[in-house]
């Protein structure tokens, strides 16, 4: 959700069309992207889609122009009303502004969010930014705050955000591994009937030659390997752990 009101005018604008695009590029086409762009009114610069369209996103990105007024409360309701019909584990938003404003509503709207799933995190350019304000939006948010004066941070600090929220996926729940592939290492051990797992943190597989053996009920990867030299590396996406591995032990 990114500022464009006539004070974003020049490198700062730029430079925002520059984070959003290194955002983009760090998605995978298993994950949906958004850009609102807001002055005094909303503009949908690239309404939620897959990240597999890349090229389209990244051009339409290009159309951020800077003119206007500040008016972050519709924006952000904009971005909630399209990240509450996504189904994805983690729903955030990264809300820029340079500027201050007096809209009253927007913790509670942020703290809405929160309680729907979806997390907010705000950053402020400049000396102008009513830092009250956006630190009590990211805290109301479950999100984090960043605040610099160098607008060539904030690509740096875009990718930063987007790679903090997407760690963010410890899922705790109760589920059966499925074999997706044979693995010698793995016969005898009646993996077929294995207990229940209690968690994992949730991922995405690498692309082939990587080869995902087990994965969770909803198709992410529990167990995959890939080959190294004359060997092979295994990523393992629970624990061995009283935690989430009990019964298994």
């Amino acid at each position: 959700v990114i500022d464009k009101s006539g004070s974003m005018a020049g490198e700062k604008i730029e430079l925002a069309r520059e984070a959003a695009r290194a955002t983009v590029e760090l998605l995978s086409p298993a994950d949906s992207v958004g850009v609102i762009g807001f002055d005094g009114a909303v503009d949908r610069v690239v309404r939620m889609q897959s990240a597999g369209n890349r090229l389209q996103i990244l051009r339409d990105i290009g159309t951020l122009a800077a003119a206007g007024g500040t008016a972050i409360f519709p924006a952000l309701d904009a971005a909630y009303q399209d990240l509450e019909t996504v189904r994805a584990r983690i729903r955030h938003v990264i809300l820029l502004t340079d500027g201050n404003t007096n809209e009253v509503g927007i913790p509670t709207l942020a703290s809405a969010m929160h309680a729907s799933g979806i997390t907010v995190s705000v950053v402020g350019i400049g000396d102008d930014v009513n830092r009250s304000l956006l630190s009590e939006i990211a805290s109301s948010g479950g999100g984090r705050a960043y605040f610099t004066s160098d607008p060539h941070n904030i690509p740096r600090i875009f990718v930063r955000e987007t790679t903090a929220a997407m760690q963010n996926s410890v899922v705790e729940e109760y589920f059966l591994p499925r074999v997706v592939r044979d693995a010698a290492f793995l016969r005898g051990t009646g993996i077929e009937d294995a207990p229940w797992l209690r968690g994992y943190v949730s991922t995405r597989a690498r692309p082939s030659p990587a080869e995902v053996i087990l994965e969770t009920e909803t198709g992410e990867p529990l167990l995959a390997r890939w080959r190294v030299g004359l060997g092979w590396s295994v990523a393992w996406t629970s624990d061995v752990k009283n935690r989430w591995a009990a019964d298994w032990i």
